[in-house]
């Protein structure tokens, strides 16, 4: 089962998006501030298979946690934003996100948006990220050199 990662300051939306999320199946988290998401998502790499961020948030903003994470995660990033110019959108993806869709949105397209990136993922890395090799509750992860057994690391 696909896990998404919500994170938006506006509980209301994340939760909008969340339950949009799993009415298809998806399994959700969501996190209100960028620290939070953060520490989440280093904690729980191997189980994440997509990030939605807000850009406007407290702690860490969306554009600079992408930054942050991308190095770390190869899953998708789609921004969820109030910010809808084009120069807004260009720094979500120059800040390492595969889209950007803006507040209002549709809650249907923001659904088949998700899919999309997620059959994609899955199409380009055969169901496993890039540089990382899973074989049953193993993960090894060829580019830092990390073994991990149920999403622990093992020394």
């Amino acid at each position: 089962m696909s896990k998404i990662l919500i994170v938006d300051d506006d509980y209301s939306i994340a939760r909008l998006i969340s339950d949009a999320l799993e009415d298809e199946g998806y399994e959700t988290v969501i996190k209100t501030d960028g620290k939070t998401a953060y520490d989440y998502i280093v904690g729980n790499l191997s189980e994440i298979s997509l990030i939605t961020l807000d850009i406007m948030m407290p702690e860490f903003s969306g554009t600079d946690l992408c930054k942050f994470v991308r190095n770390r995660v190869n899953c998708p990033i789609i921004f969820v934003s109030a910010k809808g110019t084009t120069l807004d959108a260009i720094e979500g993806f120059e800040a390492g996100g595969d889209d950007y869709i803006t507040k209002p949105f549709v809650v249907e397209e923001f659904v088949a948006r998700v899919k999309a990136h997620l059959r994609r993922d899955v199409r380009s890395f055969g169901g496993q990220a890039e540089g990382i090799i899973k074989v049953g509750d193993i993960e090894i992860r060829t580019d830092t050199y990390e073994v991990f057994k149920h999403g622990v690391a093992i020394p």
